[in-house]
């Protein structure tokens, strides 16, 4: 008998502490959400400060201009009951600017905002109102010397969701309203916009098809015109098969304020039975009609390609073109036929050689009927040295082109390159080429046929060098010079220095010096860059300086820019 009373002790003591853990457990699993939710949820924001002064100067005048833009924005998220019955997001911007451009004082404010009403989230039909003012300002660009500030403002409202089901297509809407304002510089614009987009989606085992529809109504209050613009979009792509896919691409759009419509259709069959072997056949279709006139374009293109072995491969094309209307009638069509052959020759040499072949003919309106025929030739030869870090390349082309309008062109060219990496941190690149070439263009009239010839040797070298600066910084040297001589002659050479360094874990600097000469238009550039990037806690601190000089044969400037962002988000 005592042995069964402690028994029932026992179970009622077990039962208690389940109760107990059960109780637990519901409370941690209806807290856990809500101290999830505080932390996604709540108030934020940004205390902003900046000031920018430039000064510009040319051979006939000097402009000195300045800014302080102050801005304070504060935003909060959160929910009534439940995120997803309604999640909202409130946000609001206070802008100040005030400045001068040579003693000419400019000052602007603007209250902006951003809300967003997030509906049964999660369910199969959720939906967002929101509505926004959005205002943008600059300083006309300080070459052009006259105070003007831009201003651009955009407000916005409108409702958007979806609706998803199994079985039907998802459907997709938005509907809004803009109107935007812009004053300053250029012309004045004030327009509204009403829109709507509606958007179909179904996905089966291998076909996909969605389809757009926009509509916008246009008031511009400028120049008192109204009008209206519709378009649709409609995208497939289907697997056919194990080896043929089809995609189709369809387009309509029509404005009565432009009184412009077009119609675009493009179509494509790829067929890849093997991993040999690929081709595609495609069309491409356009219908345009506006003010003075209309026209229809027909595009149809056949490609194959075909792996022969690891190291050669063929490929072959084919395009007719047709065109009819106002804008011109006129057909052309032109076959092509390329062999590509890359090998690895030796343990580090390898060699690459193309040969390409193609006829083409063209029936034009206004002007003769040509055939045409072109060929290329090429190969490259590259040798790599593992010990000492380095490889060469040489190579060559030649390029072969003929019309029965009598045109022809003859061009030929080699190539060296370098590149070595022997020592640490130090790249070393050069290349030497040669262009030789011989033009004659189409013959219009018995005596009438231009020729153009062209010699060229060029020459490109470059160094660059990097050093370590202890463990938080880094030196980096760039160096280069090219020369162009015979038809062209052109010298040009730069020199470039860029230093990184972390002085601390939340200060770091940056400096750049850049310098360049180009002989054809006696042009001296030179730019440099420093500044700092520091925070402290949660406040950052941006200051930066920037120059830039220019002197040559039509051009004398300098410009100086002081930048300095101090910000505390929270």
């Amino acid at each position: 008998m005592l042995v069964l009373v402690r028994f029932s002790d026992c179970l009622n003591r077990l039962a208690l502490k389940k109760r107990g853990l059960l109780l637990l457990t519901l409370v941690m699993v209806l807290l856990s959400p809500h101290m999830l939710y505080a932390q996604r949820y709540g108030f934020s924001g940004l205390v902003q400060l900046t000031y920018r002064n430039e000064l510009a100067k040319t051979a006939d005048s000097t402009t000195e201009q300045w800014s302080i833009e102050q801005k304070y924005n504060l935003k909060y998220k959160g929910y009534i009951y439940h995120p997803k019955l309604l999640e909202y997001f409130l946000s609001g911007t206070f802008t100040k600017e005030s400045g001068k451009r040579n003693g000419d004082a400019l000052s602007a404010k603007s209250k902006d905002y951003n809300i967003r009403l997030n509906f049964i989230k999660g369910t199969k039909y959720p939906f967002t109102f929101f509505a926004a003012k959005l205002t943008d300002r600059s300083f006309a660009p300080i070459t052009e010397g006259s105070p003007v500030l831009t201003e651009q403002t955009i407000k916005s409202i409108g409702l958007e969701g979806a609706v998803y089901s199994r079985k039907l297509p998802t459907f997709k809407y938005r509907l809004w309203q803009d109107d935007r304002k812009v004053v300053g510089t250029g012309s004045t614009t004030d327009e509204r916009t009403k829109n709507i987009k509606l958007s179909l989606r179904k996905s089966f085992k291998d076909v996909t098809a969605n389809l757009d529809y926009i509509f916008i109504n246009r008031l511009d209050r400028v120049n008192d015109e109204t009008g209206d613009e519709h378009s649709v979009d409609f995208n497939l792509n289907a697997r056919l098969s194990r080896t043929l896919r089809f995609t189709e691409s369809i387009y309509y759009n029509t404005s009565t304020l432009t009184d412009f419509t077009e119609i675009t259709s493009n179509s494509n069959l790829e067929y890849v039975p093997s991993d040999k072997l690929r081709g595609n056949l495609s069309a491409y279709y356009t219908h345009i009609e506006q003010p003075d006139g209309k026209g229809d374009f027909l595009t149809n293109y056949l490609n194959a390609s075909y792996k022969v072995s690891n190291a050669l491969t063929a490929t072959a094309n084919a395009m007719v073109f047709y065109n009819s209307g106002d804008f011109g009638n006129s057909t052309s069509e032109s076959v092509a036929g390329a062999l590509n052959y890359n090998k690895l020759i030796a343990r580090e040499t390898s060699f690459s050689a193309a040969t390409s072949v193609g006829f083409g003919a063209e029936q034009r309106e206004e002007l003769n009927d040509r055939t045409t025929m072109n060929a290329t030739v090429s190969s490259m030869l590259t040798r790599r040295f593992s010990r000492i870090k380095t490889s060469l390349s040489f190579g060559g082309s030649y390029y072969y082109y003929r019309s029965s309008l009598d045109g022809k062109t003859d061009r030929y060219d080699m190539s060296f390159s370098f590149l070595n990496n022997y020592i640490k941190r130090l790249t070393l690149r050069s290349e030497i080429s040669y262009l030789n070439e011989k033009t004659l263009s189409d013959r219009k009239d018995p005596d009438e046929q231009d020729e153009t010839i062209k010699e060229e040797f060029q020459t490109d070298s470059s160094l660059a060098y990097s050093l370590p600066i202890g463990f938080r910084g880094t030196v980096s040297l760039n160096a280069g010079l090219s020369t162009t001589s015979g038809t062209t002659e052109r010298r040009y050479y730069y020199s470039n220095i860029n230093l990184r360094y972390l002085i601390m874990r939340n200060l770091r600097t940056r400096a750049n010096l850049r310098y360049s000469h180009e002989s054809i238009e006696s042009a001296d550039n030179l730019s440099g860059e420093a500044g700092i990037d520091y925070r402290f806690r949660m406040i950052f601190v941006r200051l930066s300086y920037e120059y830039y000089r220019e002197r040559g044969k039509d051009a004398d400037s300098e410009r100086q820019t002081l930048f300095l962002e101090v910000s505390r988000p929270f």
